[in-house]
């Protein structure tokens, strides 16, 4: 087993050494970055759902948004390796020193952010939960997104407005679904209480029904239209409300 194991160790430190570097402009680089960031807005959008919705069955959803997740940010760690950087003007390929770059900065980032949704997919009986420190991969993702832009010069003046725009809606949605999943968890989270789901005759209605209700919900709440027709029940729905409602007013004022 321990010449297995050596084996394996010098296998990979051969494979180390015959890659070569890769620059961060590069196509090669920049069609990662655009499948990291593809997949960690599915990642993004999926933890939340089932850290909410404890009962949800995720089988329909196993291989698109966990086994193929899991793959691509293990190679994501081994790609980052190989990426050099630029260091005051010059391109540093020395893979020590590229090494010692990534291990001081992002590595820890993509460690933290890789090992809870590993956990959470391989073993089921772990609390979902502990999936959401994944959110913190925002971090990484910011910086590939600026990569992208860079490399597709998308912050000219005749893109600016486009971007802008697509940012926008971007932010509405996601704070629309982090919202309705909050709003859903403090629902199941009161099962002593009258709470909106159980008002609205919801809480025996599939997921999907009672996520589409709270996306609606938060999406008037949020642009301040409110039609009425759902409401929050308990004092802690009403809390959260009110909380909801100044950050839109933020976002859109």
């Amino acid at each position: 087993m321990k010449k297995l194991k050596s084996f394996f160790f010098i296998f990979l430190k051969l494979c180390y050494t015959a890659l070569n570097f890769i620059k961060p402009n590069t196509k090669t680089r920049v069609f990662w970055d655009l499948l990291s960031i593809l997949i960690t807005a599915g990642q993004l959008w999926y933890i939340p759902l089932i850290s909410s919705f404890p009962n949800l069955d995720t089988d329909p959803f196993w291989v698109f948004f966990e086994r193929i997740p899991l793959m691509t940010f293990t190679f994501d760690i081994l790609f980052n390796f190989i990426t050099g950087y630029y260091s005051k003007g010059s391109w540093v390929e020395d893979k020590t020193k590229v090494a010692i770059h990534y291990l001081k900065k992002e590595f820890w980032i993509d460690l933290a952010t890789l090992i809870p949704i590993y956990i959470v997919y391989t073993f089921k009986e772990v609390d979902r939960k502990w999936a959401l420190i994944f959110m913190i991969r925002l971090i990484r993702m910011k910086k590939m997104f600026e990569r992208t832009q860079d490399h597709f010069q998308l912050k000219k003046l005749d893109h600016l407005s486009i971007l802008s725009l697509m940012t926008l809606a971007l932010k509405v949605f996601y704070s629309a679904h982090i919202g309705a999943c909050i709003w859903h968890y403090l629902s199941i989270s009161q099962s002593t209480e009258i709470n909106w789901l159980v008002y609205y005759k919801l809480d025996d209605e599939p997921w999907v029904v009672q996520y589409i209700n709270g996306f609606y919900f938060i999406i008037v709440t949020m642009v301040t239209v409110g039609y009425g027709d759902l409401s929050p029940q308990t004092t802690l729905e009403k809390g959260f409300i009110c909380f909801l409602v100044l950050i839109g007013c933020g976002q859109f004022g």
